[in-house]
């Protein structure tokens, strides 16, 4: 036997998972899939509900132009873009690295139908943030606790 030392390759990693997005209809919605040690492989991104492939590593694959990857070596994060959201792009989808046996990860995109000019998400950025309730339509409530109609 050799007493030279093996070079063994790291083997790519995920970093944390996809966060999942909820966005109204006709804004950008970004999820970001973060990976270590991705040396010679690359990673993807495909629609998971009908295995569309979207993009694989910077190019994107599919031909819809709403549609954008980006990549920042600093943070090993891989963007997926979809500008324009519409009903459609409602759904899971997959990060993927195409290592021998195949690694993935899914996040999810909710859209929420036309934001009417009369709901207010955000109101202030003073201690006191004023946003929608979700779970109560009646009015707004006060991130302190307080409810307001």
């Amino acid at each position: 036997m050799s007493n030279i030392p093996r070079f063994v390759a790291e083997t790519p990693q995920f970093l944390g998972q996809i966060e999942n997005v909820t966005v109204p209809l006709g804004r950008e919605a970004v999820l970001s899939c973060a990976v270590t040690d991705l040396g010679p492989y690359k990673v993807g991104w495909m629609k998971a509900d009908d295995q569309t492939i979207l993009a694989l590593h910077t190019r994107v694959i599919t031909h819809n132009p709403r549609i954008t990857v980006g990549h920042d070596d600093n943070l090993m994060t891989w963007q997926l873009r979809i500008r324009q959201l519409k009903e459609s792009d409602r759904g899971c989808y997959m990060c993927q690295i195409n290592t021998g046996e195949m690694k993935k990860q899914f996040g999810c995109i909710d859209v929420h139908g036309p934001v009417a000019n009369s709901e207010v998400y955000l109101l202030s950025l003073s201690p006191d943030i004023w946003r929608y309730n979700h779970e109560n339509c009646n009015g707004f409530s006060q991130v302190n606790g307080l409810h307001h109609q």
